[in-house]
């Protein structure tokens, strides 16, 4: 199948798992794992915020937390899940109940696309208003390249010659931390984001052409090999 579209998440991801992910649909017969508690916390979190911008409180049950992925997902995986993501519940409420940004500025869960030559570049920002981009993640506060990438490809969806406020909030602490990405860091972000652009390009032409049963794609081994729905049929594990 045809890689058409990519989502900015992978620009700096897993080779493998695009390739993967392209393949899914010849892959019919065989076992893909179940969706790892870690990501579904992140779900889970992504969902309550969504629901506080929108309405001003969050409501706990599997359809309004996983919307369209709750058939996919077992009720006690979903309890132990909803069990472990208190603290960051917590910190949701907290963060929307004591934040400076003006909530009714913001729009959540927003998808936006652009086309880069032939391929459909997408990103689902988690909020954004006029002049501002945000990024909520799980995780406690730790500046990674990946996010600043990612936020990095917001910039570019919305409109590459807007200067935009970036900011991360970590709700994997005590408390939620937010974080305005300074000039230092929007100029990493935007020079690892065109080089990922560039680099994941030239990959799915090499994915498009390839031909034969083997892979083209290296194997690229981390611990978020463990979160992969891919897991079962990788040999990255």
């Amino acid at each position: 199948m045809m890689i058409k579209e990519v989502h900015i998440t992978s620009l700096s991801g897993c080779p493998r798992r695009l390739e993967l992910e392209s393949r899914s649909n010849e892959m019919s017969n065989l076992f893909f794992a179940p969706i790892h508690i870690v990501p579904l916390r992140g779900i889970i979190l992504h969902s309550a915020l969504e629901q506080l911008i929108r309405h001003g409180d969050y409501t706990l049950t599997k359809e309004e937390l996983l919307k369209e992925r709750m058939y996919e997902v077992p009720d006690r995986t979903f309890n132990i899940a909803l069990k472990h993501s208190k603290q960051l519940l917590e910190n949701a409420r907290t963060w929307f109940e004591t934040t400076n940004f003006d909530i009714k500025k913001l729009s959540p869960e927003v998808r936006i696309t652009r086309k880069f030559n032939e391929i459909t570049v997408t990103g689902q920002i988690d909020a954004h208003s006029d002049d501002t981009i945000i990024d909520f993640k799980q995780s406690k506060q730790v500046m990674r390249k990946s996010f600043l990438s990612q936020l990095a490809g917001y910039s570019w969806l919305l409109d590459e010659n807007k200067e935009y406020n970036r900011y991360l909030i970590f709700f994997g602490g005590n408390e939620p931390t937010e974080v305005k990405l300074t000039t230092s860091h929007i100029k990493t972000g935007d020079e690892l984001f065109r080089t990922n652009l560039l680099t994941t390009y030239k990959l799915i032409n090499e994915i498009n052409s390839n031909n034969q049963s083997q892979f083209v794609t290296k194997c690229k081994t981390t611990m978020l090999c463990a979160y992969c729905e891919f897991r079962s049929i990788c040999d990255g594990v």
